[in-house]
């Protein structure tokens, strides 16, 4: 959470800016850990490029925060921005944000979630049954192949085959990459709304090329960039195969995408693509 000018500010490391940007980017688990130790359960750092950063670790303060109403509390999601688009919930205000949350409640109610629980344990069957006595495995590994097939199918609807394989392959392929100390730091030091801009600009190359023509530039800026518009096209291509289903075939499936494509605003206009796509 960022503080109003005039908050007096919870203690917090010394250190210039530009050496608590190389810790936080570096091995920010360990350094978020020694200054809770060190400072207690609220505490303030200070990285280039923005306002003084409050870390709450207490649970009943973390609570607080994510329970709170928007007379408590802006939402401030700038760190992760280069990772999502405008649209996304999470940097929504006030009326915008209900009118989201409406939109949304449908596809995401807890009922509807449970629905999905087969799936998610039919698939983790299906990998843990490959595991053998005595063999070593890389859990990290196994557990994102889960993750992504869970979110293909319940999220996505999309069935075992070539499309699921590229885009799970690019998915962990892209978060490889903007999870690394650099690219962390870009966002923190240049803003997450340029870092995710530019990377989409450059992309642009990538979402335009036909299937089996996406070779990904050997530059790593441009190689991210690469990624992001290969999954941009792989994403659009399935909202636009989803919307072009007969009303009876769309009303038939259960993922998550097809109920946000039948989703209206009050005023009953859909979705854009784009919202889709950040969503």
């Amino acid at each position: 959470m960022s503080p109003t000018p005039s908050t007096k500010l919870p203690p917090g490391p010394r250190l210039p800016a530009a050496a608590q940007l190389v810790r936080m980017t570096t091995d920010p688990y360990r350094f978020l850990a020694e200054c809770r130790a060190r400072y207690g359960d609220l505490f303030t750092l200070r990285l280039p490029g923005g306002r003084p950063q409050i870390f709450a670790a207490d649970p009943e303060t973390v609570r607080a925060l994510v329970t709170g109403g928007y007379d408590d509390f802006l939402r401030d999601g700038e760190a992760i921005r280069f990772m999502l688009g405008d649209h996304a919930v999470i940097f929504q205000q006030d009326a915008p944000h209900r009118a989201t949350r409406k939109l949304m409640t449908p596809p995401f109610h807890g009922e509807r979630m449970r629905a999905y629980g087969q799936d998610m344990a039919a698939i983790t069957d299906d990998v843990v049954d490959r595991w053998q006595d005595g063999a070593e495995l890389v859990l990290h590994k196994e557990l994102q192949e889960i993750t992504l097939r869970v979110i293909l199918r319940s999220i996505f609807g999309m069935s075992e085959g070539p499309r699921t394989v590229e885009l799970g392959r690019l998915v962990v392929e892209y978060l490889d990459a903007i999870m690394t100390p650099w690219f962390y730091g870009a966002s923190l030091l240049l803003s997450g709304a340029r870092v995710r801009d530019f990377m989409r600009a450059r992309g642009v190359r990538m979402r335009h090329a036909a299937d089996g023509e996406r070779t990904p530039s050997r530059w790593p800026l441009q190689n991210v960039a690469d990624r992001v518009g290969a999954i941009d096209a792989l994403l659009f291509a399935e909202i636009a195969r989803c919307r072009a289903l007969p009303p009876d075939a769309l009303a038939a499936r259960t993922d998550i995408l097809a109920l946000l494509v039948a989703s209206r605003y009050d005023d009953g206009t859909a979705l854009s693509d784009d919202e889709l796509r950040d969503h």
